[in-house]
C-alpha cells in the first residue's frame, strides 16, 4: 500500500512555501493550499501540520491512494491531483488505464471517480512502468492544452519528475 508521508514530501517539494502570484486564480498560497480553495483559512499562518492534515483528508483519502499498491503511481496521482484537481487527475488515470488495459474486462469508466474498479485495475496491471509513462504523457498533454505559457515548463517538469 502506498505511503502518504512519502508522497507528501514530493508535493511539498513542488509546492514550496508562501506564494502570491497575481496571475494565479488561487490567490495566496502556502504549501500549495490556496485561499481560493480554503477561503476561511488564514493562509499566512498555515502550519505545515495543518497543510499535511488538509492534504491527507481532502486529497489522499478522497482519492483512496492508500489502496494503491504502486508507490510511484500513487505519488504521481497525488502530486498532480493537488495541482490540477482530483476529478481531472482521476480521469487522466482512467484514460491511461484504458490505454494500457485495452480489454473489456479491465476497462474503467472515465468518470473521474476513484472507485473499486479503477483501484483494482491500477493494482493488477503487470506493466506498471508502461502505465506510468503513458499517464505522464497524458498529464503533459493536459497541461499543454491549458495554454499557460508562464507555467508550462514547470508543469512539464513536475509531470515527468
Amino acid at each position: 500500500m502506498a505511503n502518504f508521508e512519502e508522497s507528501l514530501k514530493i508535493v511539498l517539494a513542488h509546492e514550496g512555501g508562501y506564494v502570491y502570484d497575481p496571475e494565479d486564480k488561487g490567490g495566496d498560497t502556502r504549501y500549495g493550499i490556496s485561499k481560493r480553495a480554503y477561503p476561511n483559512l488564514d493562509i499566512s499562518t498555515l502550519t505545515l501540520a495543518k497543510a499535511s492534515s488538509i492534504y491527507r483528508q481532502d486529497y489522499w483519502n478522497k482519492m483512496r491512494l492508500d489502496e494503491i499498491n504502486n508507490q510511484l503511481l500513487a505519488n504521481k496521482i497525488f502530486d498532480i491531483g493537488v495541482n490540477i484537481g482530483i476529478h481531472k487527475i482521476i480521469q487522466l488515470l482512467q484514460q491511461a488505464l484504458n490505454w494500457a488495459l485495452p480489454t473489456l474486462i479491465c476497462r474503467v469508466q472515465e468518470d473521474g471517480i476513484m472507485g473499486a474498479k479503477t483501484i483494482n485495475c491500477c493494482n493488477c496491471i503487470d506493466q506498471q512502468d508502461l502505465l506510468l509513462d503513458k499517464f505522464k504523457k497524458m498529464i503533459v498533454g493536459y497541461y499543454i492544452s491549458l495554454n499557460k505559457k508562464k507555467y508550462i515548463n514547470g508543469w512539464i517538469k513536475r509531470a515527468n519528475s
